[in-house]
């Protein structure tokens, strides 16, 4: 195990325009170099994008008005920022293996959301930890990418999310909505599951996605989303997924194929072996939980021989969110190479 790797820390203050245009400002040359690597700046993408704007400023007020700070710290027009925020719509690839525990399973007692995040190794050097206390939404503590401020995280209250994308075989389109990044930064303006349900029940999101929410109470339910719908578990003990749908609903809605005659995905597999490795333990934890993803048929090992300029994807990080505590753990890259790092919403941390 080589030692601990740190993922640099961003702290904001103030109102939401004040935090949005500080973040900006200070992200300015890696939002744009993320940008400008990631995302293809089409005309057809930018005008979608500009039509997901009005959904965000009905739906979530003050993240929109992060995002105005946002942009104009970043020097990005309003269109160009929804792009960014579009990065789950637009780029769409299979991404992510993620495991609830609830108070039920935990042997400690504790719920925890704890999760791989497989990206292209090309953005292993990119991500943050944002610990952001506004005026008047609740104090959060994120995992991000540059412009995507939101990736999952925390809040003060102890509602916690994380995700894996879905809605790939065949590809659901999109629908003028929230963006899945806006979406997540929304739902952390929530005290609980329940709360945070409700504002998924209005079916105002753009995309596809799978949630898991966990809070303070110990609850962890599982959201499989496409635009503008959901489908929604409660109350089991260890929620599981990788990257395809489980609720009938969901595959139904969206034509989804038999993952596992997916040609060269993954899906399936991680899932399979997910469970099995969950099957071994007696019961759950936070330690546990982070164990399991160090397996090697959980984690995406990037292999050069096979990459030839393609999205390979690598564990670019693996993290686990405590929910009672509002702590955030971080373990870069490969989660057996490096220790997990503590992240808290203590200003002394």
């Amino acid at each position: 195990m080589i030692q601990a790797l740190q993922v640099p820390l961003l702290t904001l203050e103030g109102s939401q325009l004040a935090c949005g245009r500080a973040y900006g400002d200070q992200e300015r040359e890696s939002i744009l170099g993320f940008f400008s690597s990631q995302i293809p700046l089409r005309t057809d993408d930018l005008d979608f994008a500009a039509k997901c704007w009005p959904h965000l400023q009905e739906a979530f007020p003050a993240i929109a008005e992060f995002c105005t700070g946002l942009a104009a710290g970043a020097d990005l027009t309003i269109p160009q920022l929804m792009l960014l925020l579009l990065h789950e719509e637009i780029v769409h690839k299979e991404h992510c293996s993620i495991i609830g525990v609830s108070q039920n399973a935990a042997r400690d007692g504790r719920s925890v959301i704890a999760q791989n995040w497989d990206w292209p190794a090309t953005v292993y050097c990119w991500p943050r930890v944002v610990r952001m206390r506004g005026e008047s939404l609740p104090a959060t503590l994120t995992y991000a990418f540059p412009g995507l401020w939101a990736c999952a995280g925390v809040n003060e209250d102890g509602l916690a999310i994380g995700w894996s994308g879905a809605g790939y075989w065949p590809s659901v389109q999109a629908l003028p909505g929230i963006p899945t990044y806006a979406l997540i930064a929304g739902l952390l303006t929530a005290p609980d599951v329940s709360s945070a349900l409700e504002l998924l029940k209005l079916g105002r999101h753009a995309g596809c996605f799978i949630f898991f929410l966990a809070d303070r109470t110990g609850e962890v339910a599982l959201v499989e989303g496409w635009p503008k719908n959901i489908a929604v578990a409660r109350h089991q003990d260890v929620p599981l997924r990788t990257n395809h749908y489980l609720m009938p609903e969901a595959i139904a809605a969206t034509h989804q194929y038999d993952p596992f005659s997916i040609k060269d995905s993954t899906t399936a597999p991680r899932l399979e072996a997910l469970r099995a490795l969950v099957a071994r333990e007696e019961r759950m934890s936070g330690d546990a939980a982070k164990s399991v993803l160090c397996h090697p048929n959980i984690r995406a090992a990037y292999k050069l021989e096979e990459a030839q300029g393609g999205y390979n994807s690598m564990t670019v990080d693996s993290f686990c969110i405590d929910p009672a505590a509002a702590e955030l753990w971080v373990a870069r890259g490969l989660p057996d190479r490096h220790t997990f790092v503590r992240y808290s919403l203590d200003q002394q941390q």
